[in-house]
């Protein structure tokens, strides 16, 4: 890595955004309002914090920022179905299943990145893809004796996955002409405001709750949305959408472990043998060398 040409290294950043990411999960069980005004309050506050922090590098931008309206467009809708259907996932089944199955976007990112954007998987990374979904999909796999309740859950999970994948593909393109506090407040912008008009369409008002859930609201922008999926779209700048989604695929670890501390919810052994294959596939397709 040319450490002169850039500043955080973007493995480090992938790191960091996967601890910052990894307590959502968790936040969101804790919280008693409707999913819809989760995501909505969550993407409004962290486009206002963003917004503040990059309105030098915004006011630079405006003329860009306008000529690419349509594709953040695109990139903030898709990012606001996946918080959408995953928050809303996370209300019907665990932990463990919700995040699992909503990180398996590296399936879709890797034939997205190649279909839109020519990227090229290589060998290394297939067999890290290959790696992580085997671990995924041991932890899944108790999860087949579902209930129709947790079943639901577990399809707006996958929804929420085929989202985030678009979201990722969409920034690697955008990424090539904006900065990454420019492009993550206007994509945050507009995913909040489509989040809200969502809530508000179905009869969930944006205002009401008790101070506590402000709190979870304020921790989940600061936390996953600021830190966490700021540096992957950091990151997104030098490494290809399916490397930082599978990067990604750390999160169920980290969101297991809290959900175990946080709120009782015992990972089995299944759980804990899918993850350390899991994060092998991880450490295998992401310490290869970068490409851009």
């Amino acid at each position: 890595m040319a450490r002169g040409q850039r500043g955080l290294d973007s493995r480090l950043a992938l790191a960091i955004g996967v601890s910052s990411v990894s307590s959502a999960s968790v936040l969101i069980k804790l919280s008693n309002a409707p999913a819809m005004v989760i995501a909505a309050n969550r993407l409004l506050i962290a486009a206002a914090i963003m917004s503040l922090v990059s309105l030098p590098s915004l006011l630079r931008s405006v003329e860009v920022v306008e000529g690419l309206l349509p594709q953040l467009a695109a990139s903030g809708i898709a990012l606001a179905v996946h918080f959408a259907t995953w928050a809303t996932s996370l209300k019907y089944t665990s932990v463990a299943v919700s995040v699992v199955l909503v990180d398996s976007a590296p399936m879709f990112a890797a034939v997205l990145g190649w279909a839109l954007l020519g990227d090229r998987i290589t060998l290394r990374e297939a067999a890290g893809i290959a790696l992580g979904m085997l671990g995924a999909a041991e932890i899944v796999g108790e999860a087949w004796t579902l209930t129709e309740r947790d079943l639901l859950g577990a399809t707006l999970a996958l929804a929420g996955a085929v989202a985030l994948a678009l979201y990722l593909v969409a920034g690697r393109a955008l990424r090539r002409s904006l900065d990454t506090l420019s492009y993550a407040a206007s994509v945050y912008g507009v995913s909040g405001l489509a989040l809200a008009a969502g809530a508000l369409s179905i009869g969930r008002p944006l205002t009401g709750y008790p101070f506590r859930e402000y709190a979870i609201f304020l921790a989940l922008a600061l936390g996953p949305s600021c830190v966490g999926h700021t540096l992957y779209n950091y990151a997104l700048k030098y490494v290809k959408a399916h490397v930082v989604s599978l990067a990604i695929l750390m999160e169920p670890i980290g969101a297991t472990v809290l959900a175990w501390v946080v709120l009782g919810e015992v990972p089995s052994l299944r759980v804990v043998i899918g993850g350390a294959v899991l994060l092998a596939g991880v450490t295998l397709a992401v310490t290869g060398p970068e490409q851009g």
